[in-house]
C-alpha cells in the first residue's frame, strides 16, 4: 500500500437520483491520470498517474505547450498566467 499512498482515493464514481428522491452514491477507488499517445509512432499509449486533479492538469498544459501548442499565442498566454 505504501507505493499507492496518496494516489489512489476513494471518490465518487455515481450518482442515482431515483423518482422517490433518494439519492444512492457510489465511491470507488480512483487515480488522476494523463494519456497521451507516444512520440514513436507506434500506437503506443502512455499513461501518467498523478497525485492531485491539480498535478495531472499541470502536466497536461506542459504536454500541449511541448506539443505545439506553445505556438498559439493565446494558449500561450493562458498557460503562463496557469489557465
Amino acid at each position: 500500500m505504501a507505493r499507492t499512498a496518496g494516489f489512489v482515493k476513494q471518490v465518487v464514481s455515481s450518482t442515482l437520483y431515483h423518482p422517490d428522491g433518494t439519492i444512492e452514491t457510489t465511491r470507488d477507488p480512483a487515480v488522476w491520470t494523463l494519456a497521451h499517445r507516444g512520440y514513436s509512432g507506434c500506437g503506443r499509449l502512455d499513461v501518467w498517474v498523478y497525485r492531485t486533479q491539480a498535478a495531472a492538469l499541470q502536466a497536461g498544459a506542459t504536454l500541449a505547450m511541448d506539443c505545439g501548442m506553445d505556438e498559439d499565442p493565446r494558449a500561450t498566454e493562458l498557460f503562463e498566467a496557469r489557465r
